[in-house]
Order: C-alpha cells, then sequence, then structure tokens
C-alpha cells in the first residue's frame, strides 16, 4: 500500500509509542468528561440565579436544561421509543396539531439516547424514560472522544506517535469543536463530523487508489464507503456535501497529475477496483439503512434525507473514478467499451443533482420558498462574516500555527520533486479544507467541518514539511519551533476553555444561550402546570417553543423549524399574516381546533412571518395584519388573555438581582 508518508521510524519503540498513546487517549477522555461535568455542574449552578420576581416552577426530577431547542425533540423521540416499545418513529404529533407530520430524520440519535439510558438504567436503576436525560448529556463526550482517539490511532500507523499526539491534543482543546461536541447540546452534527472525517482518513491511508500488491488497502476503501453511507443516513444534505468534496477532489486530482504520475510505480500502482468497492460499499450500507428506516413503507420520495438515489450516486461514483483514473493513466485511445462506461456511470452520477434540481418542491423541501424565508431566522444558516477583523482574531487566537497549514499546503504542492503520495495527500486535505472554509463563510453550521479538516491538513503538512526539511539543520530548526507552538497553543486553548467555566459557575458572566433555556423552561413548566389534564392545542409564534413545550408539558403545537413541516409553517403564517380583522385566522383556528395562542416577542413575530409569506418587509402592511394588531396589544374579539398566566406574562427576569432584557409574552384562549 502507498501509504500518505513513509512508516515511521523505530525510534519510539512501536511497544512504547502505544503506551504513549494509550496514555494520550485516557488523559484526553479524562479532560473531555471532566468538561462535561464541568458544564453540568456550571449550568445548574448558573440557572439558580435566574428570578422572575416570583417563586420559580421547581425543575423535574433528573432534569437537565439542553441548550438546544433541538435536544427536547430527540428526547421525545427517544422518551416514545421507551414507553411504547416501538423501535422508529415515522410519524409525530408534538407539532402541526392535530394532524401531526411525517418525521423523516434518521433514528440514529434516539437510539444512542435510549442505549445510553438503559445502560444507565442497569447502573443506577431507574425506567429507560426516567434516565434520559441524565444519560443524554455524556452521549456527544464520547463520540468528542472518539474523534479525537480515533483519528490518532489512525494517523499512528503510517505517520508516527508524534502527528497522532498532535491530532488528540488539537481535536480535544478546540472549543470550536467542542461547541458541537457540547454535552447539553445532543444532535446528529457531531456523527456526521465524524463520518466525514472517517471517509476521508480512510481514502487517505488507503493511498487514494495507488497500492502495492501486498498492502490491504481495499478494507480502508471498503471502511471509508461504509462511512460515507452512514453520513448520507445522518444527514443526507451534509452527507452529500462532504462526499461530493472527496470525489471533486480526486477528480481534480487526476487532471492535475499527468499521465506518467499517476502510471508512476515508485510507491504503488493505481487500481479503479478500490474504489469500485468504495462504491458498492456506500451504496450498500446507504440502501440497506433506508430500508431500515422506511421498509415496509411508505418509501416517500424525500431527498433531504437518505434515499436509494444517494446509493445509485455511490456505486456510480465510485466506478466513475476508478475509470475515470484509467483513462488518465492511459496512453492511447480508450476502447468503446470503457467510453460507454464512463458515460453510462456519468449519467447514474448525475441523477440526484438533476433529481434536486429539477424535481417538484415536494421532493425536497428547502425549494419550498416559505421554508428558504424561515432559515433566514436559523443562526446555523446565517451567512459567517469571515472577513470581519473579530472573526479572524479569534481564529488567531484558537488555531494559531494551524492557520499556516494553508500557505504551506500550497507552497509543498508547488515544489518539483514531491512524491506522489505526499502530493496527493496534501492536494486532498487542502481542497477539502477550502471547500469547508467556502460553505462556511455561506452559512455558520460548516464551522465545525472547516475546523476539523483544518486539523487534518495540518497533519498532513507536519509531516509532509517534515520530509522536506529533516536533512537541512536550519528549516528543521524552525519546524521544531512551529510545533512547539502549535502543541502550545492547543493546550493553552485548553486551559482557556477550562478557565472560562468558573465566571460561569460564580454569576460573573451571563450566558444568553442559558437565559433562553431557563426563559423557555418557566413557559413549559407554568403551561404544564395550567394545563393539567386538558388536551390542548397552541399556537406558538415562536417555534423554539414548541419542542419544549411538547417535551415537558405534553402540549402539540403548530409551527417549528423542521422542512417536515411545511404545513405547520404555512397554517401559522396564514394566521399571523392575516388582515387585521384575522377573519380567515379564526376560521384556520376553529378548523384545526386551537385552544390558546402564545405570542413570544411582538415585534419579531409581526415581521417574521410577513416575511415567510410575502419575501419582503412593509413596514405600513405589516401594520395592518393581525400580527401587527397584536403587536400593539389589541387582540380580535375572539382572543382573550388568559389571567392564569398573568404574573408569567409581567415577571422580570434577573440574573442576581441585574435586570435581563427578555422578550414580551402573552397567553390568549381562543374563543369559538
Amino acid at each position: 500500500m502507498t501509504k500518505l508518508f513513509s512508516a515511521r521510524s523505530g525510534r519510539p519503540s512501536l511497544r512504547w509509542a502505544q503506551i504513549l498513546l494509550i496514555a494520550a487517549s485516557i488523559l484526553a477522555g479524562l479532560y473531555l468528561l471532566g468538561l462535561a461535568w464541568g458544564w453540568d455542574r456550571v449550568l445548574s449552578r448558573s440557572a439558580t440565579y435566574y428570578n422572575s420576581g416570583g417563586p420559580l416552577e421547581p425543575a423535574p426530577a433528573n432534569s437537565k436544561i439542553f441548550l438546544d431547542v433541538d435536544a427536547y425533540y430527540w428526547l421525545s423521540y427517544a422518551r416514545e421509543i421507551a414507553e411504547t416499545d416501538a423501535w422508529r418513529i415515522r410519524w409525530t404529533f408534538m407539532d402541526n396539531t392535530p394532524d401531526g407530520r411525517p418525521m423523516h430524520w434518521s433514528q440514529s440519535v434516539a437510539w444512542l439516547m435510549i442505549g445510553g439510558a438503559r445502560l444507565r438504567s442497569l447502573i443506577s436503576g431507574g425506567s429507560t424514560a426516567v434516565n434520559l436525560e441524565a444519560a443524554a448529556v455524556w452521549i456527544q463526550p464520547c463520540l468528542h472522544w472518539l474523534l479525537a482517539v480515533g483519528g490518532a490511532w489512525l494517523i499512528f500507523r503510517p505517520l508516527g506517535l508524534f502527528p497522532a499526539l498532535t491530532w488528540i491534543v488539537l481535536v480535544a482543546t478546540s472549543k470550536s469543536l467542542f461547541w458541537t461536541f457540547h454535552p447539553f447540546r445532543p444532535d446528529h452534527h457531531s456523527l456526521q463530523i465524524l463520518c466525514a472525517v472517517g471517509q476521508v482518513g480512510f481514502l487517505t491511508r488507503g493511498g487514494l487508489g495507488w497500492h502495492r500488491r501486498r498492502d490491504p488497502a481495499g478494507r480502508w476503501f471498503v471502511a471509508a464507503g461504509l462511512l460515507g453511507g452512514m453520513g448520507i443516513w445522518f444527514g443526507a444534505t451534509v452527507g452529500l456535501v462532504c462526499t461530493g468534496l472527496a470525489i471533486t477532489g480526486m477528480l481534480l486530482l487526476f487532471s492535475l497529475l499527468s499521465t506518467s504520475q499517476i502510471r508512476q510505480k515508485r510507491g504503488g500502482v493505481f487500481d479503479r477496483g478500490l474504489w469500485t468497492a468504495w462504491g458498492f460499499a456506500g451504496g450498500t450500507v446507504s440502501l440497506f439503512l433506508y430500508l431500515l428506516e422506511y421498509f415496509p413503507g411508505p418509501m416517500t420520495m424525500r431527498l433531504e434525507v437518505n434515499h436509494p438515489l444517494y446509493a445509485l450516486a455511490f456505486v456510480s461514483a465510485g466506478q466513475f473514478i476508478g475509470r475515470f483514473g484509467v483513462w488518465r493513466a492511459h496512453t492511447g485511445p480508450l476502447p468503446r467499451t470503457e467510453v460507454a462506461a464512463l458515460g453510462v456511470f456519468a449519467i447514474g452520477l448525475s441523477a440526484l443533482p438533476l433529481a434536486l434540481y429539477i424535481g417538484p418542491t415536494s421532493w425536497h423541501a428547502l425549494k419550498d420558498p416559505a421554508m428558504l424565508r424561515l432559515h433566514a431566522f436559523i443562526s446555523e444558516f446565517q451567512r459567517a462574516d469571515l472577513l470581519a477583523p473579530a472573526a479572524w482574531l479569534d481564529w488567531i487566537l484558537e488555531f494559531g500555527t494551524s492557520l499556516l497549514a494553508l500557505p504551506t499546503a500550497i507552497w509543498l504542492i508547488g515544489l518539483r520533486g514531491i512524491r506522489r503520495s505526499d502530493w496527493a495527500g496534501i492536494w486532498m486535505g487542502l481542497f477539502i479544507s477550502l471547500g469547508f472554509l467556502y460553505m462556511t463563510h455561506l452559512q455558520n453550521r460548516w464551522t465545525p467541518f472547516w475546523v476539523v479538516f483544518l486539523f487534518w491538513l495540518t497533519i498532513v503538512v507536519l509531516v509532509a514539511s517534515w520530509r522536506r526539511l529533516r536533512k537541512d539543520p536550519g528549516p528543521r530548526r524552525i519546524w521544531k519551533w512551529a510545533c512547539a507552538v502549535l502543541l502550545a497553543q492547543a493546550v493553552y486553548s485548553g486551559g482557556q476553555h477550562i478557565a472560562s467555566l468558573w465566571p460561569l459557575y460564580s454569576g460573573r458572566v451571563v450566558l444568553p444561550l442559558l437565559t433562553g433555556s431557563v426563559y423557555r423552561e418557566q413557559v413549559a413548566r407554568v403551561l404544564a402546570r395550567e394545563r393539567g389534564t386538558r388536551p390542548w392545542r397552541i399556537l406558538t409564534s415562536d417555534p423554539s417553543l414548541t419542542g419544549i413545550l411538547a417535551y415537558r408539558a405534553g402540549i402539540p403545537s403548530v409551527v417549528s423549524y423542521y422542512w417536515e413541516n411545511t404545513a405547520g409553517l404555512y397554517a401559522a403564517t396564514r394566521f399571523f399574516a392575516d388582515d387585521a380583522n384575522g377573519r380567515d385566522a379564526h376560521h384556520l383556528a376553529r378548523e384545526r381546533g386551537w385552544t390558546h395562542l402564545v405570542v413570544m416577542g411582538t415585534e419579531k413575530m409581526a415581521h417574521d412571518y410577513f416575511f415567510i409569506r410575502h419575501g419582503y418587509y412593509d413596514e405600513a402592511a405589516i401594520s395592518h395584519t393581525l400580527g401587527g394588531r397584536l403587536r400593539q396589544g389589541i387582540p380580535v374579539p375572539w382572543l382573550v388573555p388568559d389571567p392564569a398566566f398573568r404574573a408569567l406574562e409581567h415577571a422580570t427576569w434577573t440574573f442576581k438581582g441585574q435586570p435581563l432584557p427578555t422578550d414580551d409574552l402573552h397567553v390568549y384562549r381562543l374563543q369559538p
């Protein structure tokens, strides 16, 4: 097998190197588990500093305060699985009440929560449902540890001990990555990162298609395909981007390398069968997981999630890359059968993007204009201003020397005489990291992918530059200092993270996300108390309330941030963007049997729903909508303020006695 870099030297010995790496893995685990424990204590303590001018509703036993609204959906799914002995949730009534809506997301996060809760039940007793929240807190730290340690062991054999240790330190101490793997933000993003890094890592470990006869490169390509297919299952859009960047990077690599470089036998020969194995492995696992989720049906055409078209694209991509590489290495004209095969697999590969592009809105909800406008109000979909001085300063303080990997990689690619395996590995790392940097510029949610592939590129550049400089004492000395600064910066970043917990714990700093979470918890608990055993169907103006109302209070609502709930979004938009008399809104409320209206943030509510419906802002027109009327505190006759929530509406929220800005809240009963 052509490894990315040459084998390690014999110093330190293999046994001592393995012992050191095991010790580093244990220390990384203790560090991440310690951070999770620290955040648990910090959030519990900091929550006691909030006051609403009166006694707060007591928290349920064994409950946690989560910092992301999606967590309550996953907890609800997991609780339903635990209480009903179902193993998958395909329909939910948490939103779009009373009809509910389909649930197409992968069940993976809910299954992880169920597994953790059952393990905790075996250890400490109690039911699975009771242990859900306590178990959910430890999922993300374990996945973070798996990324750090799994990547290190993947690096260790071909690159050596020092690069593996560097990877552990960089990944474990990164604050940007920690936020994605935050213990109180359980979600599918961490699984997607694991699959993205694992797929690229295994492809690189397998030599990107070049190998020697006795090298077991096939197993690395099969493993890469399996992770790629699982990435599609965890999240099709993210998985498509990650795998698409790898495919594009390989095709560009073949285009940039000369025929002689591709055919160069020093270090191995190109084998298209490896890419064929990758494609079949990815397609097989994608199809298997699709059937696991949907069989026996209904099998609708939803391309936001895993679908057989993704399996077809995987198989076609593997065949096309392998045959494209053979064609680039071929000196004469290709046989007609090979040309025809390239055309067939190109069509198979293009079937998915064509379906996404020309297919109807029912195939992909993000083509729906209202759903696209809703994304303008979701932080992870907003543009990141990478050119702002503050952003660069934060990155310099956190990443430091790692940022130098970008220009160094460009310098190494331009050098003559660099071996093909080094050139290919650096090119793939640079292309994918720059690809995710551009995606981060478009949307905030790609930041952790850019960060982790920046670290991957750092490792690649470190070893490749060491090869070039190890015979020259001057540059080699500079390289050692750069490595020392890199590790020092990573350790400093981890130390700063630990140090930042004390101001939060002591109440010297307010965490805005916690403020919103505590506020939503109180709203949900008060509604749960007043509801009692009566069936309520609530329309909330703020989609962030929907998940917690369903989980804490058992109250279904209408609008949410999920693309499966376009019906609920259109219903809420039709209600709030109706004319000031609200005749259509009243008819809709009676038709759907809604009992209460919760309005939080009247100014934002009026503007947001008008924009979602029309795609622009018009202050004069907004003032003549039902949302504009409610903004002025003038409800229509069939909306009656509920006196049971007067104390909550007039509560003055403080943190250690200091007033906090909070959105105005109004709760109305809908009169028939």
